[in-house]
């Protein structure tokens, strides 16, 4: 029997959405903290939520894919500091600010990779490597910084695009935030690559049976993961 119909009649396309539980929540709260604040849904309130919402989104985005795929990762909370961190110090030393973007990402980029080499090559559960890599990255800022945040020498136009203030109480961070997560849908929904992650996270066994590249698959994600939580620094 199709799963849509019960007893002949067809269920609502909305009542089929997985998604259906979460925005039902989400309204629920929204009413719930109109009542208790009238200042709760004033412009200047729900943008500074959202915008808050859009760092945590954008990182788990990227832990999103990569739990479809069948891994996790732990440190991205490091790397969420440790990226805006090289970046502000290469900017305080003069260098150029695409520059210290590049090179800042590009960190997130050699831990995704270094997560996923030794997951993959060691056989030894992401849920252990990521937690390893997070204490490693923690050591590093307190050990760079003493546990307190390192503040510009001049105004950065770069940073002021990734996550300046927009308007309305909102911040540029909500922007990239939407446009992330419709590209992430997207590739989920739309591409073969989502429908690869999906079924490297279902049963491994048979995606590479179907010679669907599996650890290509969990490394790229792996990446995703690290740089955009990075991105979201």
């Amino acid at each position: 029997m199709n799963d849509t119909k019960v007893e002949g009649y067809k269920i609502p396309w909305p009542l089929r959405l997985r998604e259906l539980g979460a925005i039902i929540g989400t309204v629920a709260f929204f009413i719930l903290f109109s009542i208790i604040s009238k200042e709760f849904l004033s412009v200047a309130n729900l943008g500074a939520t959202f915008t808050m919402a859009a760092e945590l989104g954008i990182v788990a985005t990227g832990i999103t894919m990569l739990m479809i795929s069948g891994e996790f990762d732990l440190s991205v909370g490091s790397i969420f500091a440790v990226v805006p961190m090289v970046m502000a110090i290469m900017i305080n030393h003069g260098f150029n600010e695409i520059l210290a973007l590049i090179v800042a990402m590009l960190v997130g980029v050699g831990t995704g990779l270094a997560n996923a080499f030794i997951t993959l090559k060691s056989s030894i559960p992401s849920f252990i490597t990521t937690l390893g890599m997070k204490m490693f990255w923690r050591g590093i800022l307190l050990a760079v910084t003493g546990g307190f945040p390192i503040i510009l020498s001049h105004k950065s136009k770069v940073l002021n695009i990734l996550g300046g203030p927009l308007g309305g109480g909102l911040r540029y961070s909500a922007v990239w935030f939407i446009l992330i997560a419709f590209i992430f849908w997207f590739i989920l929904e739309r591409t073969a690559y989502g429908n690869w992650t999906f079924a490297t996270g279902g049963n491994l066994g048979a995606a590479r049976a179907l010679g669907i590249p599996t650890e290509r698959v969990k490394i790229t994600n792996f990446v995703l993961s690290s740089v955009l939580a990075g991105f979201a620094g």
